[in-house]
């Protein structure tokens, strides 16, 4: 219990300190806070922070005042990348390759998303309700392979790189056409 109150005191503190001294001159416009999230188990400490109102209690002991936090759930890394870039959101929690991705499109320029931290650390797992599939190079046509996007997420990279160690090189893209997009 030590451990994960320590870790969302932290992760609060973080949030709030790098949150706000990136939005210093939207403060005397607003007083919220806007996240967005994905949906699984590997936001759980995005949760505590917002159960414990602990992003409201450091602003208002930095001297911010009140602050209102509201956190909404997107489907896909792609809509994350959407809310920051259209300014739904202020803070977004996806994976590393939808960061570097949205930080790529945005640096030096209007917006300059930044990555902050990392909220958590998840394996992957590969798992198939189909008896005959036991391995990637089990797919054939009609199959299919669902994560939250067919392209540019850690999911599909995964993929692709084992595609690559399975077929080689020239086939690396060659299980991409059985991914579909469906939320975590």
């Amino acid at each position: 219990m030590k451990h994960t109150l320590g870790f969302s005191y932290w992760l609060a503190l973080a949030v709030t300190a790098i949150s706000l001294c990136a939005t210093l001159p939207a403060l005397a416009e607003t007083k919220e806070v806007r996240m967005a999230q994905q949906f699984g188990l590997s936001y759980l400490p995005v949760h505590v922070v917002v159960d414990q109102k602990l992003i409201e209690k450091h602003a208002r002991a930095a001297g911010l005042g009140d602050m209102k936090v509201s956190l909404a759930r997107l489907g896909s890394g792609a809509a994350m990348n959407d809310a920051l870039l259209s300014g739904s959101v202020d803070i977004g929690f996806a994976g590393t390759t939808l960061l570097l991705t949205v930080w790529d499109k945005t640096r030096g320029g209007r917006g300059d998303i930044r990555g902050m931290m990392a909220i958590c650390d998840s394996p992957i797992y590969f798992n198939s309700i189909d008896p005959r599939i036991k391995s990637i190079r089990d797919f054939r046509e009609g199959d299919r392979i669902a994560m939250t996007a067919p392209r540019g997420t850690h999911h599909a990279m995964v993929l692709e790189i084992a595609s690559a160690k399975a077929f080689g090189w020239e086939n690396r893209n060659r299980l991409s056409v059985f991914g579909v997009a469906l939320p975590h």
